[in-house]
């Protein structure tokens, strides 16, 4: 709430001018300091006081502690978006894999076999990709699932199976 001290109002403890002191154009005569009023007595010191301590603290080696915190974070960060990005590769694996398993069945349940599969599974989940027949006549299908920093992080298999078409 607005505080008024002899004609100037203070908004949480900064005095603002009186409308008497703005300058000549005001009818005021100009002050020295730029031409700000300030309001008498023991509040406008204190306000005074504050703000001095504020910028005292300021230039006390405070200004870069903004910087020093980033540059510290940012490894944190760093991580963080390494670790985000190897849970989508290894998703994309496992989606490829799955698609390519799904493709060899239907191949398999035409051809008689998962042997005319294999060129359709590395289109689809990768040169590195393998096929193999499963026992019930279902079709295997390993994917490596990449780091992102280089190597294998392991494999992911699926099986699907489709009804043989005659």
């Amino acid at each position: 709430m607005p505080l008024d001290h002899g004609g100037a109002t203070t908004t949480e403890g900064f005095a603002a001018p009186a409308p008497a002191a703005r300058g000549r154009a005001a009818g005021g005569r100009a002050r020295a300091g730029g031409g700000r009023a300030r309001a008498g007595g023991a509040l406008a010191r204190a306000c005074d006081d504050v703000r001095t301590s504020g910028e005292r603290a300021r230039a006390g080696g405070e200004g870069g502690q903004a910087t020093v915190e980033l540059v510290a974070l940012l490894p944190v960060l760093g991580v963080l978006a390494l670790g985000v990005w190897q849970v989508a590769v290894a998703g994309h694996a496992m989606w490829s894999a799955s698609a390519a398993a799904r493709t060899a069945s239907r191949i398999a349940a035409v051809s008689g076999g998962a042997d005319g599969a294999a060129g359709a599974v590395r289109r689809i989940a990768g040169r590195r990709a393998r096929v193999r027949d499963a026992d019930d006549g279902a079709v295997r299908v390993t994917v490596p699932i990449p780091l992102v920093t280089g190597g294998d992080l392991g494999t992911f298999s699926t099986t699907a199976r489709f009804e043989p078409q005659r």
